[in-house]
């Protein structure tokens, strides 16, 4: 526990502006891959060299990929990446613009986009209005990864609802067998006085919506939580959890809720009654053979990792997220990660946890400010870190690193 780390190399960089933004670095190849503030950075990862730079501006300010969505490979050698204001396509080799298309300028897309966002061609990514056009234009886009085209756009609830892109964080979308999922942000819900959420699913070749089905309010086995958690026990957080019999899976608010192929609501539990919901940043399941990983964002002593089994429907096992005693620990919209036989996740304190990933026993954890001490550059962590090995790749305010275990003398 708490196991310190030494620098390999540290690149310095020219920036300062974390705002919102997901600076998780990912890998490609022998190059990994740095968003942050109006850029890509790629370097060699066993060197820190830059490869190359790929500033990205808009119309309305610079925006680096929104937090809680990845950097997307498209198949040919380039990195998809979405912001706010557009979705760009990028080569590979010498960060050149492939492709790149642009919202409306009163629309921005949502956050919680991943891998299993994108069919072999396609990427499905949600929008929501902004500005004095909030409540309405919201709705879903199929994006050809190969070239940017736009195969279908579909509209959803005009002037009714919200696809929240700033509060929750809802509206990942998840494709599997021809069909899109992804869930909705809603005021008021069923019972007038918290939030609600809907669950979706589209035909992917045309954008037809197959089925919709809206999630119940809070139930009489939460009623002693906190308001806050009572009100949003309706919202879709994160992205769904398509399976192969045609049944998803999603988290809303305290509960995990099971439909049927058809839409209809098999059952809805609760996973952790003694944790917390925040409205910060939600994480999307992470999943290998056939279970999820999952942390519930709530704070302090309420910061769980879960591990659930797709196929018992049982949680096998959840742990707290305070393995060094910082009751401020938030689990963060910081991606999940497996390599080998742990589970890592960052959160909101600096910390990087591993998680035993059959037993959720904690065997490792380090505090990333210790890394560089002189900069305290987490001031309210709004990123990733990428483990490989004994290697751990992660950003501060104003370096790339790479770092790895101390050896011991």
């Amino acid at each position: 526990m708490g196991e310190p780390l030494e620098i390999v190399w540290a690149v310095p960089r020219d920036t300062l502006d974390f705002s919102w933004y997901n600076i998780t670095p990912y890998m490609f190849g022998d190059n990994i891959v740095f968003a942050y503030d109006s850029r890509l950075h790629c370097v060699k990862k066993s060197t820190g060299e830059t490869v190359w730079i790929a500033k990205t501006e808009s119309s309305l300010g610079t925006y680096t990929p929104m937090k809680c969505t990845e950097l997307l490979e498209d198949g040919n050698g380039g990195i998809i990446h979405i912001t706010r204001d557009f979705v760009q396509c990028v080569s590979l080799q010498n960060g050149t613009t492939k492709w790149r298309v642009d919202n409306h300028p009163s629309a921005a897309f949502s956050f919680n986009m991943d891998k299993r966002s994108c069919s072999e061609t396609h990427l499905f990514v949600t929008y929501c209005g902004r500005f004095d056009n909030r409540n309405k234009d919201q709705g879903i886009w199929a994006i050809n990864k190969s070239n940017g085209s736009i195969l279908w756009k579909t509209e959803i609830f005009p002037n009714d609802t919200l696809i929240d892109t700033w509060s929750s964080r809802p509206c990942g979308t998840a494709y599997h067998n021809g069909r899109v999922y992804f869930g909705t942000r809603e005021w008021p819900g069923d019972d007038g006085n918290s939030y609600g959420g809907t669950m979706f699913c589209l035909d992917a070749l045309n954008g037809k919506i197959l089925w919709q089905t809206r999630t119940p309010g809070p139930g009489p086995d939460i009623q002693g939580h906190q308001r806050w958690d009572l009100m949003k026990s309706g919202v879709i957080l994160g992205s769904p959890v398509p399976l192969d019999d045609g049944s998803v899976l999603a988290w809303a608010g305290l509960y995990l809720i099971k439909y049927d192929p058809n839409g209809k609501i098999l059952w809805r539990k609760t996973v952790h009654i003694d944790g917390s919901v925040t409205d910060g940043n939600t994480t999307n399941p992470h999943i290998e053979n056939e279970r999820f990983y999952y942390t519930n964002n709530g704070s302090g002593m309420a910061a769980y990792m879960f591990c659930y089994d797709m196929r018992s429907d049982n949680v096998l096992w959840k742990q707290f997220m305070t393995p060094l005693g910082d009751s401020q620990t938030e689990g963060g919209g910081f991606p999940i990660q497996i390599d080998g036989d742990r589970v890592y996740k960052t959160t909101d304190a600096s910390l990087l946890i591993g998680f035993n990933k059959y037993s959720g026993v904690i065997e490792w954890a380090t505090n990333l400010n210790m890394v560089l001490p002189t900069k305290r550059y987490f001031e309210r962590s709004l990123f990733g870190v990428r483990v490989e090995g004994e290697k751990v790749y992660f950003i501060t305010a104003n370096h790339l690193v790479c770092a790895q275990r101390k050896k011991k003398s």
